[in-house]
């Protein structure tokens, strides 16, 4: 018998691994999660996403300095890997926020600090928590 020649009977039907585990189908009743001896609660509720805010940094721009929105996707991909959902600038150019993709991602770069100070392409950029006006 030659080593990489199919030696399957019909045209088109595949060869088995002679080695291979025999198939055993799941029995109907089998709980997937007792098997691994793990009890889920049936009440929990389902996993729910964090906020917006919560995943939210405020940033401002040195007047006359202002970066395009990709500049600082692409900045804070290369530093943190892919955690930007995306960067909103606002129409002036002087302050904008950027949405991560976790919350935790604010939390590591704020460093428990109040403002952070970055300089991406050598401008100056502040970041701070975002805080939602309240509307009264």
């Amino acid at each position: 018998m030659d080593i990489g020649k199919n030696v399957a009977s019909s045209p088109g039907s595949k060869v088995l691994n002679p080695f291979a585990e025999p198939f055993e189908p799941a029995q109907k009743d089998m709980n997937v999660a007792s098997s691994f001896g793990v009890v889920l609660n049936p009440f929990t509720r389902p996993l729910e996403p964090a906020l917006e805010n919560a995943r939210t940094l405020f940033m401002t721009f040195s007047h006359g300095f202002p970066l395009a929105w990709f500049e600082i996707r692409d900045y804070f991909t290369e530093m943190y890997g892919n955690c930007v959902q995306y960067v909103y600038i606002h129409r002036s150019g002087e302050f904008g926020k950027v949405v991560f993709t976790t919350p935790h991602m604010p939390e590591a770069i704020m460093q428990g600090g109040e403002v952070v100070t970055f300089a991406i392409r050598n401008r100056p950029v502040w970041l701070k928590r975002f805080m939602p006006r309240v509307s009264t």
